[in-house]
């Protein structure tokens, strides 16, 4: 199953976000190249929503492409794996491609569309939440986004 938050956060309760995310979606397709990536990464998102292949791979024996995954997390942007696919939905852990992506900090999406991801991402950064809070929020079912 998926993991449900005991409590949705103060900071949540709110109709306006307290300030704009600038949050950025980025569809995998085969050859995709890291430049692609740093290209988002180095224009200031605070998040991305990586759309992934099946239950959550991408170019996982691209070392470079790895590596900007890991500098986006380093520099405190939030990355976050659903899937292209129209069922299903992203599990990091069952294959090695995944599991590579959940080792250089890419979060699971689970379910979730790519309007359920981008909407997510907007109110926990609109909100002012410190990054690791979003981080733990975002794999946490707040509303039924992650089914």
């Amino acid at each position: 199953g998926v993991a449900q938050a005991d409590m949705i956060p103060a900071a949540l309760h709110y109709r306006q976000p307290k300030a704009l995310a600038n949050v950025g979606v980025l569809p995998l397709v085969p050859g995709i190249a890291a430049a692609q990536l740093n290209a988002l990464i180095d224009s200031g998102i605070q998040a991305l929503v990586l759309e992934c292949f099946g239950s959550g791979t991408g170019p996982s024996d691209n070392p470079d492409f790895l590596a900007s995954l890991k500098r986006a997390q380093e520099l405190g942007v939030t990355v976050v794996a659903i899937t292209q696919c129209h069922e299903g939905g992203v599990e990091l852990d069952v294959y090695e491609a995944g599991s590579r992506l959940r080792g250089v900090g890419v979060l699971s999406g689970g379910g979730m569309t790519r309007e359920a991801a981008f909407g997510k991402l907007n109110a926990l950064l609109g909100a002012g939440l410190e990054a690791s809070e979003v981080r733990r929020l975002v794999e946490l079912d707040l509303c039924g986004e992650l089914s």
